[in-house]
C-alpha cells in the first residue's frame, strides 16, 4: 500500500469515497447523470412544469405588451394547459427565455434542467476551490442541498444566482470592488436579492460597489421597454403585477415560505409592518458587523437574502450554501459538522405542506447570526473534537 506523504494535507474526503474507481472525473460524470436522469424523469411526469411554466410563458410573450397584464398571461397560459402564474421579474428578464417560442413546453423544461444541473455542478467546483474541497465532495455537498434539487426540479434561477454572487465575491478578495458591484448589479433581474448586496455597500460605504451595481439599472430599463414592445412606463405595470400578486402568493404558499417577512404575514401581520420591521433589522444586522471582514459580511448578506426577504421560498435559500460552509470551514463560527445537520434538517422541505411549516427556515434563520460571531470563536477543543468525530481535517479549517 502506498504510503501517504505526511507533509501533504489529509483530503477533507476523497473521491474514492464516492466511487469504486477513484477517479474523480468518472465519478462526476456518473453523479450529473444519474441526477440528469432522475430530474428529466421527474420533467417528464410533471402536469404542469412546476415554476418554470411562468418563464415559459414569458418567454413566449416577450416584445409584446401582453405581458404586462396578467389576465391576458393567465389566459394564454390557460389556452395551453399551463400552470397558472405571474412573471414577476422585471419584463426584460424574459428576453432570456425567448427561445421557448421555438420549443414545446415539456422539450422547453428538461433543457432548463439540464442547464440548472450543469451550473450545479459548475457551482460545485467553484466552491471546491475556495474552501479546498476535494471536486467530488464538493459535487454531493452541492446537490445534497435540498434548495439546489428545488432549483433544478422547479426551472427556477437561484443557482445562476449564487454563481453571480461568487462571481462578486471573487472580485471582493481581489479588491476589485467595481468589478464586484457590476456582478452584484446583474442580481437587479430579481430586486430581492440585489438591493440587500446593494445596502450593503453603502452601509459599509464601498462606493465603487454601489456604482458597479447601478449601471446595470438602465440595463435592465431598456431591456423592459424592448420587452413590452417600447412601453416606457413598463416599470408601473410591473409594480401593479407585483402588488395584485403577493396577496393570493402569500395565501398559496403560507406553508413554504422560509422568509422571516413570509412567515410573519402566515401569523397575520400586514405586509406594510413587516416591510419595516425586516428592514430595521437588516441594517441593525449589517451595521453591527461592520468591523468583521468584508468577505465574511458579504457572506452574511448572502445568507440574509432568504432569511430577512419577501417571498424567500425554499430555492432561495441557494444562496445560504456558500455562508454555511463559511461559517464551519472558514471562519470557525460553526462546528464542522453542523452542515451535516443543516443538510438533514432541510429535507424537512418534503413535509412542509403536512406540517405547515418549511423545516428549511431552521438553517436559514441560524446561519447568518453564526456569520455574525467573531472570527475563529468556536473554542478550539471543539474544533478538534468535531474533526475527529466528522472525519474532517484540521489542515481544511
Amino acid at each position: 500500500m502506498q504510503e501517504q506523504n505526511p507533509n501533504h494535507p489529509r483530503p477533507l474526503l476523497g473521491a474514492e469515497a464516492f466511487s469504486g474507481s477513484g477517479d474523480p472525473r468518472r465519478f462526476i460524470v456518473n453523479l450529473i447523470g444519474i441526477l440528469g436522469f432522475v430530474a428529466i424523469v421527474l420533467a417528464s411526469h410533471s402536469q404542469h412544469y412546476s415554476d418554470f411554466s411562468v418563464f415559459f410563458t414569458a418567454g413566449n410573450l416577450v416584445g409584446s405588451r401582453v405581458i404586462e397584464h396578467l389576465a391576458t398571461v393567465r389566459a394564454w397560459q390557460m389556452n395551453h394547459h399551463l400552470l397558472h402564474g405571474a412573471f414577476v421579474y422585471p419584463f426584460g428578464f424574459a428576453w432570456l427565455y425567448a427561445g421557448c417560442k421555438l420549443l414545446p413546453i415539456r422539450l422547453a423544461d428538461v433543457i432548463m434542467i439540464a442547464v440548472n444541473i450543469v451550473l450545479a455542478a459548475l457551482l460545485s467546483q467553484l466552491l471546491a476551490r475556495r474552501f479546498q474541497l476535494q471536486p467530488a465532495l464538493a459535487l454531493l455537498l452541492t446537490f445534497a442541498w435540498t434548495p439546489v434539487i428545488i432549483t433544478i426540479i422547479y426551472g427556477q434561477t437561484s443557482i445562476l444566482a449564487l454563481l453571480v454572487v461568487l462571481a462578486a465575491w471573487h472580485a471582493l478578495r481581489h479588491n476589485n470592488d467595481f468589478l464586484a458591484g457590476v456582478a452584484i448589479g446583474f442580481l437587479f433581474y430579481k430586486p430581492t436579492y440585489a438591493l440587500p448586496f446593494f445596502a450593503w455597500s453603502c452601509v459599509n460605504q464601498r462606493w465603487k460597489i454601489s456604482l458597479g451595481a447601478v449601471l446595470w439599472l438602465p440595463i435592465w430599463y431598456l431591456l423592459g421597454i424592448s420587452a413590452t414592445a417600447g412601453d416606457i412606463r413598463w416599470p408601473l405595470a410591473w409594480i401593479q403585477n407585483l402588488a395584485g400578486y403577493h396577496a393570493s402568493d402569500t395565501h398559496y404558499n403560507q406553508a413554504a415560505f422560509v422568509g422571516l417577512p413570509g412567515i410573519l404575514e402566515h401569523m397575520g401581520l400586514p405586509l406594510f409592518v413587516v416591510l419595516p420591521l425586516v428592514t430595521t433589522l437588516f441594517t441593525i444586522l449589517i451595521v453591527r458587523t461592520r468591523a468583521q471582514p468584508i468577505e465574511q459580511t458579504f457572506m452574511l448578506t448572502s445568507a440574509l437574502i432568504p432569511a430577512l426577504t419577501p417571498h424567500a421560498l425554499g430555492y432561495d435559500a441557494t444562496l445560504t450554501l456558500p455562508a454555511l460552509l463559511t461559517a464551519c470551514l472558514s471562519t470557525r463560527t460553526l462546528p464542522p459538522r453542523s452542515f451535516f445537520l443543516a443538510y438533514a434538517i432541510g429535507l424537512g422541505w418534503i413535509f412542509s405542506n403536512v406540517i405547515g411549516f418549511d423545516m428549511l427556515s431552521i438553517p436559514i434563520f441560524f446561519t447568518p447570526f453564526a456569520l455574525m460571531r467573531p472570527q475563529g470563536s468556536l473554542p478550539a477543543s471543539s474544533v478538534e473534537r468535531a474533526i475527529s468525530k466528522g472525519g474532517l481535517h484540521a489542515e481544511h479549517l
